[in-house]
């Protein structure tokens, strides 16, 4: 949904919806949960830098997420 660069209000309804999803999923399962916490430490880390290098070249700052949308698939 973010890849087709909605308005901020849609953008802050899908993370909200995608986190009381995950909330529901990984309510019993620490170890599901402890790699989750452990790939946003990675994506915090690794996010800014090549989101920063794509807006440097021009690039529209939605198409970020089809970057990770192919590391997930």
């Amino acid at each position: 949904m973010i890849v087709c660069t909605p308005s901020f209000g849609v953008v802050v309804t899908a993370y909200l919806l995608l986190g009381i999803g995950a909330a529901f999923n990984l309510a019993r399962s620490t170890v599901i949960l402890g790699i989750a916490h452990g790939s946003y430490g990675v994506g915090g880390i690794f996010g800014p830098i090549i989101a920063t290098a794509l807006v440097s070249k021009g690039v529209l700052w939605s198409r970020y997420y089809l970057i990770t949308l192919g590391i997930r698939l």
